[in-house]
């Protein structure tokens, strides 16, 4: 139970880079339907492009090409993440250097390929947390990155620009800008429980 939804997880211990991790492997939805909706994307670009091939092949005054020029470059158009084999095409020659094109998504392919989406594979060396400590952890990455972001912005710290040239006075400024910022966050944390509280 992550966060109140339930997640099916796989929990393994492996030696990995010569040591033991706790290995984790989840499907997330949410990554998923950003795979998938980038594919599908994709499928649309590809598409369309087979479709201007097919009229420039259709065009009566298009110049003549041999089936092997076609098949190149419909092997580089049909090429890109996760694609390869969604898109089935055949070529049928009409007359001496005179094709037709014809294709269709692979529907089993593409059922095949989503069920293979979404995988997260998580390592850690905490052995003794549980697996929702695990990926709860892997998930609190943004808060982290979210600081980062905070810290760096001149209007808010401004940690940045420093005019400081001595170690010593560089790291008292960080280790001021970092306590001004956790003071800061639990400043902010209490008003909004107070607003809150009041709010109920």
């Amino acid at each position: 139970d992550i966060g109140g939804s339930k997640l099916q997880v796989f929990r393994d211990k492996r030696e990995i880079w010569g040591d033991q991790r706790t290995v984790v492997v989840l499907i997330s939805e949410r990554l998923k339907a950003g795979q998938l909706r980038g594919i599908y994307q994709e499928l649309d670009r590809k598409k369309k492009r087979l479709r201007e091939l097919q009229r420039s092949l259709a065009n009566p005054r298009a110049k003549r090409r041999t089936r092997e020029e076609l098949e190149a470059k419909l092997s580089a158009l049909l090429k890109g993440q996760y694609m390869e084999g969604l898109i089935h095409y055949r070529l049928e020659e009409l007359e001496d250097g005179r094709f037709a094109l014809y294709y269709r998504t692979r529907r089993k392919a593409l059922d095949d390929l989503e069920d293979r989406l979404g995988l997260r594979i998580l390592m850690a060396d905490r052995h003794d947390w549980s697996t929702a400590d695990i990926i709860n952890a892997y998930y609190s990455q943004s808060t982290v990155e979210h600081a980062f972001r905070d810290i760096k912005n001149p209007h808010h710290l401004a940690v940045r620009p420093q005019f400081h040239w001595t170690d010593q006075k560089i790291r008292i400024h960080f280790f001021t800008c970092v306590l001004g910022y956790q003071l800061s966050t639990l400043l902010w944390q209490t008003a909004r429980r107070k607003c809150a509280f009041v709010g109920t």
